[in-house]
């Protein structure tokens, strides 16, 4: 990917502070912008916070996984026109310690 097809906020993004009625603002870091908001509908039910706060955080990530698909298909590219035995190792190991980051939360 190169910066001129990005139309997105460049990374990376955090999960802001919960506001009075329960949403959640995904922030640009270098910036603190508003990316998108994730809304408390129904009130403060503590199911649907965890919810929140899990898509939250998921949409957060979307920069690092953009990153992690790219490095994956040129790290593809590379194995399929070499003989690098190991050209996917590091990819794989990003991308499996990243999704064990996801799942921990």
């Amino acid at each position: 990917m190169n910066d001129e097809t990005n139309a997105y906020t460049p990374g990376p993004w955090t999960v802001g502070p919960e506001d009075v009625h329960g949403n959640i603002s995904i922030l640009a870091e270098a910036t603190r912008a508003i990316i998108v908001v994730c809304r408390n509908p129904f009130g403060y039910s503590q199911r649907r916070k965890q919810e929140i706060v899990a898509n939250a955080r998921v949409i957060a990530e979307v920069p690092t996984m953009l990153k992690l698909i790219s490095d994956l298909k040129n790290a593809i590219e590379a194995y399929a026109t070499s003989e690098q035995d190991h050209a996917l190792d590091e990819p794989y190991d990003r991308a499996r310690a990243f999704l064990s980051g996801i799942k921990a939360h």
